[in-house]
C-alpha cells in the first residue's frame, strides 16, 4: 500500500453516516485544499493493467484523524445506499491501532448506530442487543419500517418485573429478494473482474442462486437462519450485511491465499506494496512462509439462544480472560484501562477484540494461549468468540483484517 499519510490523490465519498465530529482540536490530517479530512476517502493506488483490475485503498477519517483503512480491487459498477465502508467500522466498532480518538462513546454504541441505520435503510441486515424497553420501541419503528426481525429475550439477571434490566438480541432485515434489493449484474460483473476466475466463479453462482431469495425469509424467520448466514459465501454475507464489495473481494483473495507454500497460482491479482522506505514492493502473496497462518474460527453451539455475555462471566472465567488480555496486549499501544469487574469489562468489550486479533493473526509458536490448560483452550476459543458475536463484534472478520494486514506488512 502506498503511504496513506500523504494527502494526495483522495477523494471524499459523501456519506450520511459519517458520524459527526468532536468537539476540541482535529488532527493532523488535511486534504489537498487543507481541509480538515472527515469522511470516506478513496484513491486509486494502482491503475488498471493487463488482465488485472484496478487496486484502491480508502480510509476513514475522523476529524482529521484516521479511524480505518483498507484496500482491494476496484469495484466500479455497483453502487448501492445500503452498502458502505462505514457498514462493516461503525456495526462493529472498528479502529486502527494508531487512534486516539473514536466515535465510540459508550459501551452500546455500535448496537444502537445498527438499529438506526436499519430504520434509515442504510442497512439491509444487521444483529444488535437493546435494553428492553428501547428494544420494543425499536420494534414498533421497524414494523413501519417494513422490516421483519427475530428478538430473543435474554434471561432476567435481577428483580425488575418490568424487564428493565434485560435485553433484547434482535436480528433484522429488508424483506425483498436479492435481485429486488441490488443490482446484481452490476455486481457480479465487478467480481468477474476483480477476482481470478476460480475464486470469481463461486462468489457469482451462489449470488445467482440467491436472485429471488428473500433477505428476511432467508436470514431472519428460517429456523436455522443463524447457520445459513454463516455458511453463505462471502459475497453473500458481505452484500447482507452492506459490506463494500471492494472490501469483500480483498478478503477472498486473502482466505485464498495459502498459509504456506507457493503463492496463488493467479497471485497477479493481489496488490502491490510499497516497501519500508517508499521503494517498489513485492505482489501480495510473494511466497513466503514466516507470515502469519490461517486458523479455525468455531462456531457457536446455542441455536435460537443469545451469545454470551461478559457481564455474564464467572469470577474464574474473568481472571482467565483477563489474564489473556494482558499479556496478549500489543507493546507499542496504550492501554488506558484494566476492568476491575466482568460488568467493567463489558463496558470495555474492544479490549477483547484486540486481544483475538492477536490471538489470530501470531504465529502459532508464538501465540499466546487463552487457557494455561491446553485441553480448555478449544472451549475457551469457541466461548471468547461467543462472546464477541454478542458485542456485535464478528470474530471471522476480525481474523481476516488481522491476517489481511499483517500479509501486507509481510509483501
Amino acid at each position: 500500500m502506498s503511504d496513506w499519510r500523504s494527502s494526495e490523490g483522495w477523494r471524499l465519498i459523501p456519506d450520511s453516516r459519517t458520524p459527526d465530529p468532536p468537539d476540541g482540536e482535529p488532527g493532523p490530517w488535511r486534504d489537498r485544499s487543507g481541509a480538515v479530512m472527515h469522511g470516506v476517502y478513496e484513491r486509486v493506488f494502482r491503475a488498471v493493467e493487463s488482465g488485472r483490475p484496478a487496486y484502491v485503498e480508502g480510509v476513514a477519517a475522523w476529524h482529521g484523524r484516521r479511524l480505518w483503512s483498507w484496500s482491494g480491487p476496484e469495484m466500479p459498477r455497483f453502487r448501492d445506499p445500503r452498502v458502505s465502508p462505514w457498514n462493516p467500522i461503525l456495526a462493529q466498532g472498528l479502529r486502527a491501532e494508531d487512534a486516539e480518538h473514536t466515535p465510540y462513546r459508550t459501551p452500546s454504541w455500535c448496537d444502537e448506530w445498527i438499529a438506526d441505520a436499519l430504520l434509515r435503510n442504510l442497512k439491509p441486515y444487521g444483529r444488535f442487543a437493546l435494553p428492553y424497553k428501547a428494544a420494543m420501541d425499536w420494534c414498533a419503528e421497524a414494523g413501519r419500517a417494513g422490516l421483519v426481525y427475530r428478538a430473543t429475550p435474554e434471561t432476567a439477571s435481577g428483580d425488575a418485573s418490568d424487564g428493565a434490566d434485560r435485553r433484547l438480541y434482535i436480528v433484522a432485515a429488508i424483506t425483498q429478494t436479492y435481485g429486488e434489493a441490488f443490482d446484481l449484474d452490476a455486481l457480479i460483473a465487478d467480481y468477474q473482474d476483480a477476482l481470478p476466475e476460480e475464486l470469481a466463479e463461486p462468489q457469482i453462482d451462489a449470488l445467482q442462486r440467491h436472485r429471488d431469495q428473500s433477505i428476511a425469509l432467508r436470514y431472519v424467520l428460517a429456523d436455522d437462519a443463524d447457520e445459513r448466514f454463516w455458511a453463505a459465501p462471502r459475497a453473500v454475507r458481505g452484500l447482507t450485511l452492506g459490506y463494500p464489495p471492494t472490501a469483500t473481494a480483498a478478503r477472498i483473495l486473502a482466505e485464498a491465499e495459502p498459509a504456506a507454500g507457493s503463492p496463488h497460482p493467479r497471485r497477479p491479482y493481489g496488490p502491490v506494496a510499497t516497501g519500508p522506505l517508499g521503494g517498489p514492493g513485492h505482489p501480495l502473496g510473494n511466497g513466503r512462509t514466516n507470515g502469519p497462518q490461517m486458523i479455525r474460527v468455531p462456531e457457536c453451539r446455542h441455536p435460537g439462544r443469545p451469545h454470551a455475555r461478559v457481564a455474564d462471566m464467572t469470577p474464574t472465567t474473568f481472571a482467565t480472560i483477563s489474564r489473556w488480555i494482558d499479556r496478549s496486549w500489543p507493546v507499542d499501544m496504550p492501554r488506558g484501562t484494566h476492568p476491575g469487574s466482568p460488568a467493567e469489562l463489558e463496558r470495555f468489550g474492544y479490549l477483547i477484540a484486540i486481544a483475538y486479533r492477536a490471538y489470530v493473526s501470531s504465529d502459532p509458536v508464538l501465540r499466546v494461549p487463552i487457557s494455561d490448560d491446553p485441553d480448555a483452550e478449544g472451549e475457551l476459543h469457541r466461548y471468547v468468540c461467543c462472546l464477541l458475536r454478542g458485542m456485535s463484534k464478528d470474530p471471522r472478520e476480525i481474523h481476516l483484517d488481522a491476517l489481511y494486514a499483517r500479509r501486507m506488512a509481510w509483501s
